[in-house]
């Protein structure tokens, strides 16, 4: 994906975290429940997670150049999922 195109990609996604918190903060103004709250934070957090991820990735691919066969970068990003589900 040329850089343009991931940014534009990016922007998308922070604008719909923007809307889902936008929405929290509504549910929080019509005195919804804390599990519903809870459900919604916690799809933002994931959503912003993944925003990171993406970042992360794109400037990994850069550090890494051509020079890395499509194993080695299957592999990296494997490690990126996993350290991911750690972090």
């Amino acid at each position: 994906m040329p850089v343009e195109e991931d940014k534009r990609s990016l922007m998308r996604r922070l604008r719909r975290i923007q809307g889902q918190l936008q929405g929290v903060e509504r549910m929080l103004d019509e005195g919804r429940d804390c599990p519903e709250l809870i459900t919604q934070l916690l799809a933002a957090r994931a959503a912003l997670d993944q925003v990171g991820r993406l970042l992360l990735e794109r400037e990994m691919e850069r550090c890494l150049g051509q020079g890395v066969s499509a194993a080695e970068r299957a592999n990296f990003q494997e490690a990126l999922r996993l350290w991911a589900r750690l972090a």
